[in-house]
């Protein structure tokens, strides 16, 4: 797990951009930022081609 503690989601400027993330037939910047911890869990697939996709996430949330 990665934890940034300047970010608190309370300032302005506290956000996080994740670069190039893929979205259907899009590629995006997300913008992000922190509200809360949590544990995160994935179901991976394999692709023909041998690459990796993500099915579905789940998230337990602790937040404000």
């Amino acid at each position: 797990m990665v934890v940034d503690e300047n970010l608190s989601g309370n300032d302005e400027g506290s956000d996080l951009v994740i670069p190039s993330v893929p979205l259907k037939e899009e590629v995006s910047d997300l913008k992000a930022r922190f509200v809360g911890s949590g544990q995160i869990a994935a179901r991976m697939y394999e692709e023909n081609d041998g690459s990796n996709e993500i099915s579905r996430i789940w998230c337990e949330w602790l937040g404000k």
